[in-house]
């Protein structure tokens, strides 16, 4: 893993994120709080659903306008509370502060322009020519592994594979050297080799660049390898987090064990795959209390309380879980 620096580049304080659901507004993200380092890898994780996306779309100002607003809560990036900025202060931060990596690179990308003129797009804002800026592009698609970088810039996003075009995102989020790359599923619809050429790529850029990297994904096995740090979300809020291995090898909320032991493994005989019962929960109907509570096993009286974020084990700043039975087995 690349060097992680001690000081937060990125810090998220109690974000609250509210969407419009018919007449109502309904908070689908509640207090969301965490930070990442230059150098360090931060994995988002949970069901789809949980608001990792609409967490990941705010720390950009990429909420849609009319149907979605931050209704409270900080979002530090150098110090300075990106939530309060004008568009025109998201603009200058955008990019060249925090870039991004789509879920969805066939959409993302514009079908009516060359992957030359996408890429080339945000070089052109440090001030390159047009000429220089195409070179520079073929260097940076080289550079995330598209064979024949130079051959294929006047080509269109429909004409490069999953994989490819997941690259070619990769690429125009490198161009203007973002401090914070966040990446929404990267690896979503792609079989398991492409994954971890994907992961890996990801990963030499950060050790090259000494980016943060923020990193959503219903996948923990995906992630496994490669994050420093968790922060497990579900009905909007941050349910545990904490340093990869701590989480991975003491989860203290069920949820976070329920989704672990989903996780597919190679078994020398058939054995039954784990589940979590239910289903995700309405946001504009969420039970009393925990929000966990209809599909915990553990569940009991004093879950009708909201629990508070619990350190577990010594370093109690360090893995935190929120549950009122956190810290104990649950078998």
């Amino acid at each position: 893993m690349a060097e992680i620096n001690a000081h937060p580049i990125l810090e998220v304080r109690d974000l609250t994120v509210e969407f419009r659901a018919s007449r109502a507004w309904v908070r689908v993200v509640d207090g969301v709080s965490f930070s990442v380092c230059a150098g360090e890898t931060l994995a988002v994780l949970g069901e789809s659903g949980s608001g990792k996306t609409a967490t990941g779309l705010a720390l950009l100002g990429l909420l849609p306008r009319r149907s979605a607003r931050v209704t409270g809560g900080e979002i530090l990036f150098n110090g300075q509370n990106l939530a309060a900025q004008s568009a025109k202060g998201w603009q200058r931060v955008r990019g060249t502060g925090i870039g991004m990596v789509f879920q969805d690179p066939l959409s993302a990308l514009n079908p009516l322009q060359s992957v030359g003129n996408q890429v080339s797009e945000g070089l052109r804002r440090r001030g390159l020519s047009r000429q220089a800026g195409r070179a520079a592009a073929a260097e940076l698609l080289q550079k995330v592994g598209i064979p024949d970088a130079t051959g294929r810039l006047d080509d269109y996003p429909h004409q490069f594979s999953g994989g490819m075009r997941q690259r070619v995102m990769i690429a125009i989020a490198l161009a203007l050297r973002p401090r914070v790359l966040v990446a929404d599923e990267p690896t979503t619809a792609l079989d398991v080799t492409v994954q971890a050429q994907i992961m890996r790529l990801l990963l030499d850029l950060q050790r090259e660049t000494g980016m943060g990297l923020i990193l959503i994904s219903h996948d923990l096995g995906v992630v496994a390898e490669t994050a420093d740090k968790v922060a497990i979300m579900y009905a909007g809020r941050v349910v545990e987090s904490g340093p990869l291995r701590d989480v991975y090898e003491n989860p203290a909320h069920p949820y976070t064990r329920g989704l672990l032991a989903a996780i597919p493994r190679l078994e020398t005989r058939p054995v039954r795959m784990a589940t979590i019962p239910g289903a995700p929960p309405d946001f504009a109907n969420l039970p009393a209390g925990c929000s966990y509570r209809p599909r915990c096993y553990q569940v009991a009286e004093r879950c009708v309380q909201q629990p508070a974020l619990i350190g577990i084990g010594s370093d109690t700043l360090a893995h935190r879980a929120a549950c009122h039975f956190a810290g104990q087995s649950g078998e």
